[in-house]
């Protein structure tokens, strides 16, 4: 007989535990629910109180006397990160409010201008000077009045960037469309500014002819910016990680530093109690979370009892017969509630004890039989008052068919076995031991009686 003290775990045993538990894993995951928002609202809200009283003890000095507050290398570290944060935050404004940056670079959308010029003894400068005035302030007003509405509010800078220049044998004016420009509006004001320009270039390169070659929509792809975004991009990206693990690597006192420097406003040093905040993010997690610690409690328990659980013990801890199993809910109390009636008779409704002790008592006198045992023992270490009656009602069929049988608690060494053939071993859940079953079944091997078979009691 293999006797050995391994706790076996059956999966589908242990679901069908849990799932008649239900009510108290609801119970885990409502106050779970209510505990996690209160203990993050309650960590949050210190937090911030322990920072705001930081600040404000900073408020009141300067920057020089913030930063002498750290050592020369905490110090150093600030100064450098004031630095970074003032390119990052120049990049993250340029990446905001740019036109150009939220447009592909690789597909523009572009009004292309071209003139020729001639009669000046110097075109190459003539066309030069006509490139410079084209992209001047009264271009850039000109192409501002004719975007769309979204940006009637965005900086004449991110303007600037639409209007570029080329010049050389001819005079050639870009100006990228976003979506949204009235190009009849950018034509009609260029063409109109052309005469003025030349009245005012013929003043110092002479009389001269300029004559509109083409006015063209088309899409170009910007070598110069899909290059200067590509390195500008993983430069960035490079800069940028740098920065944040240099921040990720402050003390809390230098971060407080940091941002009482950094600030634009007060709001860091004010502090407002938000009291408990149950937002549905924190109730979930708590909910989840009720549920987890339940499961988890609930199986260390199982590991760590000493006490049966299951119908392995009989099959696979002390590898006897498994003769049968008698169900009966005998739950009072709070046990009551936390184990649901209806779970438990869905989980044990082919071993409820009304139907399943004559099965078992019929299986047992086959054991004996076949054994030719004609007195046997019904041991029950461990066995529950509730369950008593059963295996007595058991024992009872089997004497019926003419086998003695006598029904004992524990068994030791002192027992008189004397005229009993063999054992048969009732086990009884959340009362029999794993330690108490194997001393029964060292003690039957001691006295060389044989262990017909277990019965499980649940």
């Amino acid at each position: 007989m293999k006797k050995t003290n391994i706790v076996n775990i059956d999966l589908g045993e242990f679901i069908w535990s849990l799932l008649e538990q239900w009510k108290c894993i609801a119970l885990a995951a409502v106050i779970m629910a209510i505990l996690v928002p209160a203990a993050l609202s309650f960590y949050g809200n210190y937090n911030a109180k322990k920072e705001a009283e930081m600040y404000s003890q900073l408020a009141t000095l300067t920057e020089e006397e913030k930063l002498n507050t750290l050592s020369y290398d905490q110090r150093e570290q600030v100064i450098n990160a004031l630095i970074q944060k003032r390119i990052v935050d120049q990049r993250e404004e340029y990446n905001l409010n740019s036109i150009v940056a939220r447009m592909n670079v690789s597909d523009l959308p572009v009004l292309q201008f071209k003139w020729v010029v001639s009669g000046s003894k110097d075109d190459n400068a003539l066309n030069a000077a006509y490139g410079a005035v084209l992209t001047d302030s009264e271009t850039v007003a000109i192409v501002k009045s004719a975007l769309d509405s979204v940006y009637s509010e965005t900086d004449d800078v991110y303007v600037t960037e639409l209007v570029t220049a080329k010049t050389g044998e001819a005079v050639e004016l870009c100006i990228v469309i976003p979506e949204g420009t009235d190009t009849a509006k950018i034509q009609q004001g260029i063409e109109g500014r052309i005469d003025g320009i030349k009245a005012d270039l013929t003043a110092d390169f002479g009389a001269h002819d300029i004559k509109l070659v083409s006015c063209e929509e088309t899409r170009i792809v910007d070598d110069d910016r899909v290059e200067e975004s590509i390195l500008n991009d993983v430069n960035y990206s490079s800069f940028k990680a740098k920065y944040d693990a240099l921040r990720l690597s402050f003390s809390d006192y230098q971060i407080a530093v940091f941002n009482s420097i950094a600030a634009t406003d007060d709001s860091l040093t004010v502090y407002n109690n938000s009291g408990l905040e149950f937002s549905a993010k924190r109730l979930v997690i708590g909910f989840v979370a009720g549920i987890f610690l339940y499961v988890f409690c609930y199986f260390v328990y199982v590991v760590f009892s000493s006490k049966t659980r299951d119908v392995s013990v009989i099959s696979e801890t002390l590898d006897l017969r498994h003769l049968g199993t008698v169900s009966k809910y005998s739950y009072k109390g709070f046990a009551a509630f936390a184990h649901s009636k209806l779970v438990y008779k869905l989980r044990h409704k082919k071993t409820a004890a009304d139907t399943n002790i004559e099965r078992i008592s019929n299986a047992a006198v086959v054991a004996c039989k076949h054994n030719g045992s004609k007195k046997v023992l019904l041991v029950r270490p461990g066995m529950k008052k509730a369950y008593t009656e059963l295996s007595d009602k058991l024992a009872s069929k089997i004497r019926k068919d003419g086998i003695e049988t006598k029904c004992i608690g524990s068994l030791t060494k002192d027992e008189d076995l004397t005229g009993y053939d063999s054992v048969i071993l009732c086990v009884c859940s959340g009362g029999s031991e794993y330690a108490e079953l194997i001393d029964t079944a060292n003690v039957c091997d001691y006295y060389d009686k044989k262990i017909l078979g277990g019965v499980f009691f649940n």
